[in-house]
């Protein structure tokens, strides 16, 4: 019989030769690899923990937003200049191990006193820069990282950033996320105006809603989605109404004074026409996403309601030709994720997504999956 270490060494082994799928990325198909060192160090999840840490947002973001939302500004080099100080403040961090990795594994940094764990500072920044730049510059880099250090065979973005996606990218859609009114300033006219600038088209009455829902669909399925992602509010019921209600509902929406009731009778009516158009074309598959909001000016929160996986069950028991995908954002909803796609045989549990990376809960959540749902409806 194998001793611990044998064992361990066997499972690493066997786990490193298995072939990955990425199901939900944001990598740019046309250069995945980061412009420069700025794109990585103040990546949005490490910009967060270090304006948590002390950093001033407007210090590397003239807007002071991340600069996946807004351009910085600033030249890239001042930005990372301007972080160092704050770098040993995440050093205790999941997300800043992954930095110091990406120095180490990628970069070829080392720190004298521990090679294997490399902080950047002063020092070595020059450096740090340098091998960046030689990374972005170079085209076969993407493919050894993802291809043969990763063993990603297949990256799933929602970036459809060039014309060809090439062999190893696929394309998911966040396309029809508006129609869920979400707004930062929980401005619901706002986001409504922006529904309609989106869709080319003003929305009055249930049939030019369901008209600029079926337009946003066939767009995404021209550009040959894979599948649609729905981020969809903690706090929306799913309330079917009649044409007449929804026509209240947009008259509320557009002149500024819509209840959480209005929003939930556009929302749902939009998305159940949106799974109704995806599906006569052929299209089976969907993403849902859950538990995270993102507050001003760019902050995301963790959040749950207690009803929120009984209107999850009224969808997928409306459509259950479709196959659906849930990505949770907190630990929270692990429990009630697992239920449902233990009794819907078209829902899958999938992923570890924005507060839920770390290590102590993708720990607690393999363990209720394995618990509590069939093995071939886990992905990841």
């Amino acid at each position: 019989m194998p001793n611990s270490q044998q064992l361990l060494t066997r499972l690493r082994a066997e786990i490193d030769a298995l072939p990955v799928i990425d199901i939900h990325t944001h990598l740019r198909p046309s250069h995945p690899n980061g412009h420069d060192l700025a794109e990585v160090l103040l990546y949005h999840h490490l910009g967060t923990e270090l304006m948590s840490a002390g950093m001033p947002p407007e210090a590397v973001s003239t807007s002071g937003l991340p600069h996946e939302v807004a351009d910085p500004g600033i030249e890239p080099l001042e930005r990372v200049k301007a972080a160092l100080p704050y770098l040993p403040r995440i050093r205790n961090t999941t997300v800043g191990g992954f930095l110091r990795t990406i120095l180490t594994d990628l970069y070829c940094l080392s720190d004298k006193s521990d090679p294997s764990d490399c902080q950047l500072t002063t020092d070595n920044l020059e450096a740090a820069w340098a091998a960046a730049a030689q990374r972005a510059a170079d085209p076969a880099w993407p493919d050894y990282v993802l291809r043969e250090r990763c063993n990603i065979v297949h990256s799933v973005t929602v970036e459809r950033t060039a014309t060809d996606l090439g062999r190893r990218f696929l394309f998911i859609s966040e396309g029809c996320n508006g129609f869920f009114l979400a707004d930062k300033a929980m401005n619901r006219q706002r986001a409504f105006e922006n529904v309609e600038r989106s869709a080319g088209q003003a929305i009055h009455d249930a049939e030019s809603l369901r008209a600029a829902v079926e337009n946003t669909v066939h767009r995404q399925l021209d550009r040959n989605a894979l599948a649609l992602t729905f981020w969809m509010p903690a706090d929306m019921f799913w309330r079917e109404a009649d044409d007449g209600q929804l026509t209240e509902a947009l008259a509320h929406l557009r002149a500024g004074h819509a209840t959480n009731c209005d929003r939930d009778v556009f929302a749902t009516h939009a998305m159940r026409h949106a799974l109704r158009t995806m599906r006569d074309a052929g299209l089976r598959r969907a993403q849902i996403f859950l538990g995270a909001e993102v507050k001003l000016p760019h902050r995301s929160v963790s959040v749950a309601s207690g009803q929120f996986a009984r209107e999850l069950a009224q969808i997928f028991n409306q459509f259950e030709d479709l196959h659906f995908e849930l990505l949770a954002a907190a630990e929270i909803h692990t429990q009630d994720t697992c239920i449902l796609a233990k009794h819907f045989p078209n829902v899958r549990v999938a992923g570890y997504w924005w507060h839920t990376l770390y290590p102590s809960s993708v720990r607690k959540i393999i363990e209720s999956r394995f618990d509590i749902v069939p093995e071939n409806k886990i992905t990841a």
